[in-house]
């Protein structure tokens, strides 16, 4: 408790305190500045943010959202932050591609029926960069015939000219005027999950069932023709991690029985297993770099990097790292964490550690241009979350390199925790410099009481009276 001893000495006290919160103002800037640094712009829409993909060069910025249970949009930024145009559809969109040179835009969905929301009637949209859609396509029947399939995955070739697409129990290839060239269909029971190359030369299909204790899963490659090239059936658990390398020369599998165990697989393009990992949890994102140098898991407490012989060359431990993108040699990764009340956006470099991030909530989707020098990140609520005018945001980001060399060595200098990824919130920064001011006051006011004090003892024989105006 501070106890004021006159008029004047609240005067003094008052005004140092004000002096001192001023000042406070000044010395947050530049650290409000430095958390803020990095992000070139970001804009703000309505429902949940499911898929974000760029353009080679990042140019160009597509984004599917979620409006609600039967209902989606898709979007076209330019890398100014100019919203192009919006499209929306009867389904909510839950995967997003783009060709490499930004001309066309693939958009795949589902509508959740009935009061469980159930996952059903998908449908793909096919559009050019102006926004026309050129072709759409309905998915068929489940394998008993009481429903339409719903889509979770679309792909687009780096050209444009093809489209690879996954139902809950099916791969599709179109070609680029929306004819189905083949399809693949999964035992009763099983889900799919694809990935393609880059020109989509390769398409590598998983049909597996959830959990453990069922028949072997299968992993298999096509050609764009549709012809099978082989199938391996040595993973034994649900998969959740599926990636194949852009060139198309390795094929990871992330397989798990439960959320504390797993195991990552790599397949070359022949078909051979070359190597497992355990892991302590299933890998839940795979991202593979442009040079086949490193692959990037996240799982459930963080991240791990692996070079492509099968070594550990980092982990991260944090929150989980629902999506992963890696930079094209290897040297940094992107994480968006699905967490909140912490930096949710991650730059890690090719050693393990954060080296710039971001709190932005829950993210769905992070992706990296071809040539590193964008990045975009679509955050926001749950796919069941409530939804506003503002619950998604996308962010749009210099490529991780760039980014880096702008902010790491401020961003370092704030990063006190960085196991939890925690840097205090501005609100809470003010009253340092505050509370600095009135602990120096306090120490002042007592000493200059005992010098008045030795002062007058030596000036005067006898007690005396003191007063301030």
């Amino acid at each position: 408790m501070i106890v004021i001893g006159s008029a004047r000495g609240l005067r003094i006290l008052v005004s140092k305190l004000l002096l001192g919160a001023t000042l406070s103002l000044f010395a947050i800037a530049p650290i409000v500045a430095v958390l803020q640094q990095g992000v070139l712009w970001q804009h703000s829409t309505y429902g949940a943010p499911n898929s974000i993909a760029l353009s080679n060069d990042g140019s160009y910025i597509a984004v599917g959202l979620q409006t609600g249970p039967a209902s989606g949009s898709i979007q076209l930024y330019n890398k100014a932050g100019l919203l192009l145009w919006t499209r929306t559809v009867d389904w909510a969109i839950g995967s997003i591609s783009i060709s490499a040179n930004g001309s066309y835009i693939v958009a795949g969905g589902y509508q959740l029926i009935g009061r469980l929301g159930v996952y059903e009637n998908g449908g793909i949209f096919f559009y050019d960069r102006n926004g026309t859609q050129l072709w759409n396509y309905t998915a068929g029947y489940d394998q008993s015939g009481q429903f339409r399939l719903p889509i979770f995955q679309v792909q687009l070739s780096s050209d444009g000219s093809a489209v690879v697409g996954a139902t809950q129990s099916s791969a599709l290839l179109f070609d680029d005027h929306g004819t189905l060239l083949w399809s693949h269909n999964a035992t009763l029971g099983q889900f799919v999950r694809v990935s393609g190359s880059s020109n989509e030369s390769y398409v590598a299909v998983a049909d597996y069932y959830p959990g453990s204790g069922y028949p072997p899963n299968q992993v298999l490659l096509f050609n764009r023709q549709g012809t099978k090239l082989w199938n391996s059936s040595a993973v034994t658990d649900g998969i959740d991690g599926f990636a194949m390398s852009h060139d198309g020369r390795f094929v990871a599998v992330g397989s798990g029985p439960n959320g504390e165990n797993g195991t990552l697989y790599l397949y070359d393009t022949a078909g051979s297993l070359l190597w497992t990992r355990h892991v302590n949890s299933p890998p839940l994102s795979i991202a593979v770099s442009g040079d086949d140098s490193t692959i990037v898991i996240g799982t459930n407490w963080g991240a791990i990097g692996y070079d492509i012989q099968g070594n550990v060359i980092w982990t991260y431990n944090g929150a989980s790292a629902g999506s992963m993108a890696v930079s094209s040699d290897g040297s940094y990764v992107l994480a968006g964490l699905w967490a909140d009340w912490q930096q949710t956006i991650l730059i890690l470099h090719n050693q393990g550690h954060v080296v710039w991030g971001k709190d932005a909530g829950t993210i769905h989707q992070v992706a990296l241009s071809a040539d590193d020098s964008y990045a975009a990140i679509a955050a926001g609520p749950s796919d069941t979350g409530t939804f506003s005018a503002n619950s998604a945001t996308i962010y749009f980001l210099p490529g991780p390199r760039t980014t880096t060399a702008n902010t790491g060595t401020s961003y370092s200098l704030l990063y006190f925790i960085p196991t939890l990824a925690i840097v205090p919130p501005a609100s809470v920064l003010p009253a340092i410099p505050v509370a600095s001011v009135v602990i120096l006051d306090r120490r002042k006011r007592t000493k200059t009481r005992a010098q008045n004090t030795k002062d007058s003892e030596k000036g005067s024989s006898g007690p005396s009276a003191l007063s301030e105006p």
